[in-house]
């Protein structure tokens, strides 16, 4: 028996998030709602589990290091297994991958009248393989977590002309009459880095025993995305990003929606000093702080 480390990427909207616990609302079995007549979103351990257990012909536990919520991305989520592999013809780690991915497309085909997966992109993959000591562990190993969030801003007072956006990096479409200041939010996600009480910033379903979280480096960048084609002008792109040990739950878009209303006007530097300083304890959605929808948020890499 072997540990092994797997490097996954999914997109987000495909899945109910990566936990099984967050299968669905009533935490009813996957495997009985696979045996239902109506659409549903596995989630991302569920997928990877089912095809590690197909491969295997036995039933296996995977352990994640991040548990992504419902509709967040990964570009490259990290998971351990203990496997034999003796028993089956793999011999490397690569064919090991091969494999994996594999009995995922398997499983899709299995399943695409009741999981909506008919003729499109396979929403799960493993990119990495790798043989690690009996020690590793995805989750309590891993030192720290890389998120970025991909917004455009559409100025309203200009004509739009036809904009074609490459659906492969998915971006947060906001409007307003000018540009954003983006020198104020650049000096206010600064204030994000180090350690602080983030409880004005979880989102109301958390269930962290802390909200206290240390954030190595925020920043935001505005440049020419070439994904994005316009020959007015008129759409910014913006991406934010956070390295931290951890993140609470919807920490990181509700950062993102505090800068941007920073670079709108609509809130100050001291405003978000009083929420980090805990001078505020009024929940961000009282103060109408829109939530960010989750699929312009990755996770992109696992610092071990």
């Amino acid at each position: 028996m072997n540990r092994y480390k797997l490097t996954v990427e999914y997109i987000g909207s495909k899945f109910s998030g990566w936990s099984k616990f967050e299968y669905s609302s009533k935490n009813i079995d996957p495997n009985i709602l696979l045996q239902r007549n109506f659409p549903i979103k596995p989630s991302v351990e569920f997928v990877l589990t089912q095809a590690i257990n197909n491969l295997l012909n036995k039933n296996v536990q995977v352990f994640g290091s991040s548990r992504t919520d419902s509709g967040v991305n990964a570009l490259a989520n990290v998971a351990h297994v203990d496997l034999d592999l003796t028993t089956i013809n793999i011999r490397s780690t690569s064919q090991l991958v091969l494999a994996i991915n594999n009995k995922i497309k398997k499983f899709y085909i299995e399943n695409e009248d009741k999981i909506k997966q008919k003729n499109q992109i396979q929403p799960l993959s493993v990119h990495q393989a790798e043989l690690v000591s009996e020690d590793f562990h995805a989750k309590l190993s891993a030192k720290s977590r890389k998120y970025i969030y991909n917004v455009h801003l559409v100025v309203a007072t200009k004509v739009i002309s036809p904009i074609f956006i490459n659906t492969s990096m998915n971006s947060w479409e906001i409007s307003h009459t000018n540009i954003l200041d983006f020198d104020k939010m650049k000096t206010a996600i600064k204030m994000f880095e180090g350690k602080h009480n983030f409880i004005n910033f979880k989102g109301s379903g958390s269930f962290a025993v802390s909200p206290i979280r240390r954030i190595f480096e925020a920043d935001v960048r505005t440049f020419d995305n070439p994904l994005y084609f316009n020959r007015d002008k008129n759409l910014v792109f913006y991406q934010f990003y956070f390295h931290a040990e951890s993140f609470i739950y919807q920490q990181v878009r509700n950062m993102v929606a505090f800068i941007i209303d920073i670079g709108k006007g609509k809130r100050t530097i001291t405003e978000l000093e009083d929420y980090l300083e805990r001078r505020v304890n009024t929940d961000l959605r009282v103060n109408n702080l829109a939530l960010p929808p989750p699929n312009p948020l990755y996770l992109i890499e696992v610092v071990y």
